[in-house]
């Protein structure tokens, strides 16, 4: 093939095709919408876009080649400016071309840095690395701030920095201080542990965008994009781009998202993501103080989703009680919906629901009044006692079991499966094991059932059987 000129063939037709594809998608003349599927969820043509995808996989089988002339022919296709050029392209617009094309581009740059480490430098100037990682955080100019960081020296120093957090983080035991004896060192590491462990329950700032808006919804998308990582971070320069990115926090938003989070425990994709993260923090130990971080803040952004479904969905198991007129309402009102019971105040006096005092020595009558007491509505309060105000009736929430429930809204049981099935593969090492559990991993993962919007069938749902194996 090489002989017969077949991979400039192959250079000349991608970038004529993806030229073609990019004036047909912003013309409109490609496929119409109302052919469009989840597996036809592209803007160009569909013989077109067969035509790419086709000569896109032969391109990343090549890849895989080495050994004898291979790696010298190989080499000489990656540094076609056309070829990168249109690689470039497709991996600014993916949503023209569609998941599976992205991620098979995604493949080809992975693949070709894994086969080549020292040659990242033509990625980089290519702009790939830039562009793949602007398009997952959805932010632009990294190459800008790259030459910035690269001008004042900022790329080793951030290297050497997390390096030596990482290997602080590798000592089990801190040095004593002088004049110290062992037991009153092992106090204050207590102490600290248990100061750190408070600090990280506090409360997250809420998220103001909509999640993961950068990653398509796809498990090709998806399970591509660690291992751009990965490639990525085998060279000193693109590990200080990634770590400066934010990609890694940005990536996790997908553990958020509803439309991810059916992709996510389809074919056990969550478990492989997890043992992805997993190579990933150990072949580059600099990442592993961010990589923990981010795994941490994730399991809290998903137990607030939780309480977040209660409270405004009303999503749940509740407790019903008759309002007086025929209907139901929560018992407890809408903060039982978020888990938090509510007193009435002593000094409350009209709509309180609380019995008169009575003394020992008074005869004490169970009558009819006291089995629909719980139903009886007073001005100030509602029937279940807590203000009108907070009243939930049946029409106030989200009916999980009716068969005109959004089918696109998934339960919280969906987030937390997703989760347990990542710190699955996540946590096969016994080291990263036992650094989540010092940041106080065990307490997230018991505070999931502590969540409101859990349903009443939890314990015999899959999430909690993954759960139960994670624990």
């Amino acid at each position: 093939m090489a002989s017969a000129k077949g991979l400039d063939v192959v250079v000349d037709l991608v970038s004529d095709e993806v030229k073609a594809g990019l004036e047909e998608a912003e013309t409109g003349k490609g496929i119409p919408d109302e052919y469009k599927s989840l597996t036809t969820y592209f803007k160009i043509g569909f013989y077109r876009q067969q035509t790419l995808k086709m000569v896109f996989k032969l391109t990343q089988y090549m890849m895989a080649q080495s050994g004898g002339n291979a790696d010298r022919l190989l080499r000489n296709l990656i540094d076609s400016r056309k070829l990168l050029s249109a690689l470039k392209v497709v991996i600014e617009n993916g949503v023209i071309w569609g998941s599976n094309i992205w991620s098979t581009v995604v493949g080809i740059v992975s693949a070709f840095i894994h086969n080549e480490p020292t040659s990242y430098a033509v990625i980089r100037e290519a702009g790939l690395s830039h562009a793949l990682l602007e398009i997952v955080t959805g932010r632009s100019g990294l190459a800008e701030e790259e030459a910035k960081r690269k001008g004042g020296g900022g790329d080793r120093g951030a290297v050497v920095d997390n390096a030596s957090t990482a290997a602080a983080a590798d000592v089990g035991d801190e040095p004593m201080e002088e004049g110290s004896t062992p037991s009153e060192s092992n106090n204050k590491g207590k102490d600290e542990e248990d100061e750190s462990s408070e600090d990280r329950k506090k409360d997250l700032p809420p998220r103001l965008h909509t999640p993961a808006v950068g990653i398509m919804p796809s498990i090709d998308s998806i399970g591509s994009i660690p291992t751009a990582f990965e490639a990525i971070c085998l060279n000193a320069s693109g590990l200080a781009l990634l770590q400066t990115s934010g990609a890694l926090e940005t990536f996790f938003e997908v553990f958020e998202s509803a439309v991810h989070i059916k992709c996510l425990t389809e074919h056990e994709l969550a478990s492989v993501l997890g043992s992805q993260f997993d190579e990933l923090v150990r072949h580059h130990p600099v990442l592993r103080e961010n990589g923990m971080k981010v795994v941490i803040e994730m399991l809290q952004r998903v137990e607030i989703l939780g309480r977040k479904f209660a409270e405004e969905k009303g999503m749940g198991a509740k407790l019903w009680i008759e309002d007086g007129y025929g209907g139901m309402v929560v018992a407890g009102g809408r903060k039982a919906l978020v888990g938090k019971i509510h007193k009435q105040s002593p000094e409350t006096g009209t709509g309180s629901l609380t019995k008169p005092q009575r003394s020992d020595e008074e005869d004490v009558e169970i009558g009819d009044a006291d089995v629909v007491a719980s139903t009886v509505t007073f001005e100030e309060t509602g029937s279940d006692g807590s203000p009108k105000t907070e009243v939930v009736a049946l029409s106030d929430i989200i009916n999980e079991e009716a068969e005109d429930v959004d089918r696109n809204q998934p339960s919280i049981v969906n987030f937390i499966d997703a989760a347990g099935r990542f710190l699955e593969g996540f946590l096969e090492n016994a080291n990263l094991s036992k650094d989540f559990i010092k940041r106080g991993g065990l307490d997230f993962l018991l505070d999931f059932y502590t969540v409101p919007s859990l349903p009443c069938d939890f314990v015999t749902s899959q999430a909690n059987q993954m759960m139960s194996r994670v624990l």
